[in-house]
């Protein structure tokens, strides 16, 4: 591969949410060989930044190169970079970071491809219902607001949000009561990609190499995972367990009046207590 090219993608990141690794302050010329390799393939808001924190005393990344992935992405679904394009970059992006956990909120689209490139990988599925899974969604963004930290919202975070809900709009979330106003069709759309891709994502996970994991045990669930990644318990940083919780959540989605026809409509089970 290109060395200069990996070089590149080694250095700092500018920019809004460009992800966070365990090279940000440099890699060494030479690399010791992965001691285990564990990708986590949950969707957003599921404990993918809490599995990155967990092997931080590996070579972990969460979002790695987060931005570039995601323009990429937007341009396989378009049609505009085809499979082969896709599985190049993320052979160039996994010979760059050489990440022993790599969670990203987006791995979960490139499942297929990753499983081929990648034969001795281990994958975590962290996986959240539909209804707290949504309402997390939407509170974080109503969090941010219209701007994201003083700025507009940069345009492939925006792309890879209209995946989800295609209806998105930074605009809605400037208030609650504004989001009230659009809640409903963000909903229905939220949960049908929620059916969609979780039906997707566990259709393709390799059976012998996969961990399901709830969300919510993900703290409770320690000595599992460390069994499946093949390290000590003691090796895995326990105070990780639930980072970038959100704070001060609302129930939106929960509390929607037709919320058990929009999950009968997806094929989704009884909404679990909101939490």
């Amino acid at each position: 591969m290109d060395r200069a090219e990996i070089a590149s993608l080694r250095s700092r990141r500018n920019g809004l949410n460009r992800g966070r690794w365990w090279g940000e302050e440099g890699v060494p010329d030479a690399l010791p060989t992965r001691r285990l390799h564990l990708i986590g393939v949950g969707l957003p808001k599921t404990g993918t930044t809490s599995l990155a924190h967990l092997f931080q005393p590996f070579r972990w990344g969460d979002e790695f190169l987060f931005a570039e992935s995601i323009e990429r992405l937007i341009a396989w679904r378009e049609g505009r970079l085809d499979r082969d394009g896709m599985r190049r970059w993320l052979a160039l992006r996994s010979e760059a970071g050489m990440l022993e956990l790599d969670s990203s909120s987006f791995n979960h689209y490139f499942l297929g491809i990753l499983a081929e490139l990648h034969p001795s990988a281990r994958f975590v599925y962290t996986r959240r219902d539909a209804v707290s899974w949504a309402d997390s969604f939407l509170n974080m963004v109503l969090r941010h607001g219209t701007y994201l930290r003083g700025r507009p919202w940069p345009e492939w975070q925006i792309a890879l949000g209209r995946l989800m809900a295609p209806s998105l709009d930074p605009g809605q979330f400037s208030s609650p009561a504004h989001l009230y106003l659009s809640l409903r069709p963000l909903a229905e759309e939220l949960l049908g990609f929620y059916a969609r891709e979780t039906a997707r994502i566990e259709a393709a996970l390799p059976p012998e190499r996969s961990l399901v994991i709830p969300t919510e045990e993900l703290s409770a669930s320690l000595d599992t995972l460390a069994e499946f990644a093949g390290v000590p318990r003691s090796a895995l940083n326990a105070a990780g367990s639930h980072a970038n919780r959100g704070q001060n959540k609302i129930p939106l989605v929960a509390a929607l009046p037709d919320l058990p026809q929009l999950l009968k409509q997806n094929g989704l089970e009884a909404a679990r207590v909101w939490r």
